[in-house]
């Protein structure tokens, strides 16, 4: 059983060979990519820009599927159709909010995982 609540490492290992080189450095640019990917998100959201929230939600997807995160690729799925249909962003809010919360266990998470490997 998984340490982790989101990740997957066995995922992320195979993605990357087994090769832990390769994995130290993809995971260490996903750690910067995604909260900059994630602050741009933000700064749509707080725009109220529902095309932006959208592009930027699409943007975010494969890497969550690439790491194992599985539930918040779905999160950025859902996130990205209801700004793609126009949501009001009273509904979209919550969305977001949630997501927020998780995606900061994420990085957590794959912080941690980058910190054990040799």
């Amino acid at each position: 059983m998984s340490k982790y609540l989101y990740i997957e490492p066995d995922l992320i290992k195979n993605n990357m060979f087994g090769d832990d080189q390769m994995i130290k450095t993809f995971i260490g640019m996903y750690l910067t990519h995604c909260q900059t990917d994630f602050d741009n998100l933000s700064q749509a959201v707080e725009q109220q820009d529902l095309a932006e929230i959208s592009s930027k939600a699409h943007h975010m997807k494969p890497t969550m599927a690439y790491i194992g995160a599985k539930e918040l690729h779905v999160q950025f799925q859902v996130l990205e159709s209801a700004a793609r249909r126009g949501t009001d962003l009273v509904l979209i809010l919550p969305l977001f909010h949630d997501l927020k919360t998780q995606f900061n266990h994420v990085m957590l998470e794959l912080d941690h995982f980058y910190s054990s490997l040799s």
